[in-house]
């Protein structure tokens, strides 16, 4: 899992961007948190209602789930939170949210996967091939040792 990690030690809330790939998941890191509560928000633009609230504990773990109601493409606005020691909010890590489309594989089949040119391209062990008793005019074979 990919992480990016924000820095706000120097005791002010910090502005950086974080983009985020659809389909994968990815860990954001407050450094110095480690054991602090923290709250993620994310909304369509600062002023809006947030849209997915996270809770974590010196990180948050985005699972593509998660996010499944953010748009591919589209822009957000995210903050991070924590309580002082008087349990008022305080931000410490605030920016653009942005999710980048993907091509997640979905379990294709990849015993026959047909080319551009229409001719089958058909991946079998050694042991299937031998024992083919006619084999496909035009197709390609890709043999495995397993």
């Amino acid at each position: 899992m990919r992480e990016t990690e924000l820095d706000p030690t120097a005791g002010a809330s910090i502005t950086a961007p974080i983009a985020l790939i659809r389909d994968e998941r990815r860990r954001i890191k407050v450094t110095g948190m480690d054991t602090s509560p923290l709250i993620l928000t994310i909304a369509a633009d600062p002023a809006a209602a947030p849209i997915i609230e996270i809770p974590g504990t010196g990180s948050f773990d985005l699972h593509p789930a998660a996010i499944q109601i953010l748009t591919e493409g589209a822009r957000y606005d995210y903050n991070i939170w924590t309580r002082d020691s008087s349990s008022d909010l305080v931000q410490i890590a605030s920016g653009e949210l942005t999710i980048g489309p993907s091509i997640a594989p979905v379990g294709v089949d990849q015993a026959t996967t047909w080319l551009n040119s229409g001719a089958p391209v058909m991946t079998m062990t050694r042991a299937a091939y031998n024992a083919l008793v006619t084999k496909v005019p035009g197709a390609i074979y890709v043999v495995t040792e397993a």
